[in-house]
């Protein structure tokens, strides 16, 4: 790598960051999702993902939000990235990772709904 600092990657060198309204749509359903599994786990229900069971047992609610929005900011950097090679793509995959952010949102107001 060069240490001419006149050599820095795209990443680095364009700073504007993309996609902002669906940053937000991604930290309020991530939000949402921790909320909800929250509500869940007090009322007896249990986190199915054996990772952040793991960290719920250890650090609690805290500690399940902290590795949530963890896991967020590091998908929010690697869009970032993504866009500043393929537009089309980066946009595309931020919309899939908020589709698929839902799912346990979803199903954690069905599970509340029916129990």
């Amino acid at each position: 790598m060069s240490s001419d600092p006149a050599v820095v990657s795209n990443f680095f060198s364009n700073p504007r960051l993309r996609y902002a309204p669906l940053i937000v749509v991604l930290l309020f359903v991530s939000a949402l999702d921790v909320i909800l599994t929250h509500v869940i786990i007090d009322r007896g229900g249990i986190e199915i993902n054996p990772v952040a069971n793991l960290v719920f047992e250890h650090w609690s609610v805290f500690g399940l939000a902290a590795f949530k929005y963890a896991l967020v900011t590091f998908y929010i950097i690697i869009v970032q990235q993504i866009a500043t090679m393929k537009e089309a793509t980066a946009y595309r995959t931020m919309v899939a990772g908020i589709a698929i952010s839902c799912m346990p949102v979803v199903w954690s107001c069905l599970l509340l709904a029916t129990h």
